[in-house]
């Protein structure tokens, strides 16, 4: 499939009736629309200057080398969207994006595209590439649920600690609720195809030239790995933030922005015999003690 100038003619032509609806009906939207326009062609052009270069080298180390800069690419953005700090849980979520891309990919570029996979650029890349992107919006949901949930109920987490939980038990409660979060939302992407969002990679696939047969178990092969694949990189980039996001203590670290000493929740404040209910101070319960003796 070639693209010729009078197909870019056409095009420029279509991109012309929105910039009209704009001016026409003063949108306050043209500035935002030309940038959003161009950062498309500039990230889309990256993306296939990219894509060449493997193309013409066709190596496998260099195909390897793609999919680490995949990897590193959707965990920044993960990392972003999630509104954490780079520097408090990049390298836990790196690591998890590439188990989830090497260990997946593995498994499922040989089952797509065959024995030799690994060595045609031209189609590995693309695999690559959309599996890293899925990932994306799972992953970062999942960071969210996790780390939030561990800010904003503190006193269940300390509650466990305090009453003989080792800290893999008192996390499992939050890694559900992230395991969890992540397989939600890849299941709505999923439900959605065709009755909310259009099946993409099917019809790209098939104006490619692949029959029908093939282009829906590709459609489908593509949603199964990026759910697995995101379990994965949740599971091991929390298994590694327990080690790395947190101090001797068990205290959690400073993972989100802006985050200050003083929005810390007090730990001192936080009762050890009920995960709902505070203790109550010496003062209340002495007079306690002193209303019911007086009534024996």
């Amino acid at each position: 499939m070639n693209v010729s100038l009078l197909s870019v003619f056409f095009a420029l032509l279509i991109i012309a009736f929105p910039i009209f609806v704009i001016i026409r009906y003063r949108l306050p939207l043209l500035n935002r629309f030309v940038k959003a326009l161009l950062r498309l062609v500039l990230t889309t052009s990256l993306v296939a200057l990219a894509t060449l270069l493997c193309v013409k080298l066709n190596s496998l180390v260099v195909n390897i080398i793609v999919a680490l800069l995949f990897g590193m690419f959707a965990a920044s953005m993960s990392v972003l969207q999630s509104r954490l700090r780079m520097k408090a849980v990049f390298v836990p979520v790196l690591c998890g994006f590439l188990s989830g891309l090497l260990i997946v990919g593995v498994y499922t570029v040989p089952l797509i595209l065959g024995a030799r996979g690994w060595q045609v650029s031209v189609h590995l890349v693309p695999v690559m590439g959309l599996l890293s992107g899925g990932m994306i919006g799972a992953v970062s949901r999942a960071l969210e649920v996790y780390y939030a949930g561990l800010r904003h109920h503190a006193q269940l987490y300390y509650y466990l600690l305090g009453n003989g939980s080792t800290h893999a038990q008192a996390t499992e409660y939050f890694l559900r609720r992230a395991l969890q979060a992540s397989v939600l939302f890849v299941s709505r992407q999923m439900s959605a195809v065709v009755f909310a969002t259009a099946p993409v990679i099917f019809f790209v696939a098939t104006i490619a030239g692949m029959n029908v047969l093939a282009a829906t178990v590709l459609q489908v092969s593509f949603f199964i790995a990026v759910l697995s694949a995101s379990l994965l990189a949740v599971f091991v980039a929390l298994l590694i933030g327990r080690h790395y996001n947190f101090d001797g203590y068990n205290h959690l670290k400073k993972v989100f922005k802006g985050q200050t000493v003083e929005s810390e929740p007090s730990v001192s404040g936080l009762s050890l015999s009920s995960p709902s209910a505070p203790r109550e101070p010496d003062s209340v319960s002495r007079q306690q003690e002193s209303e019911s003796e007086s009534r024996l």
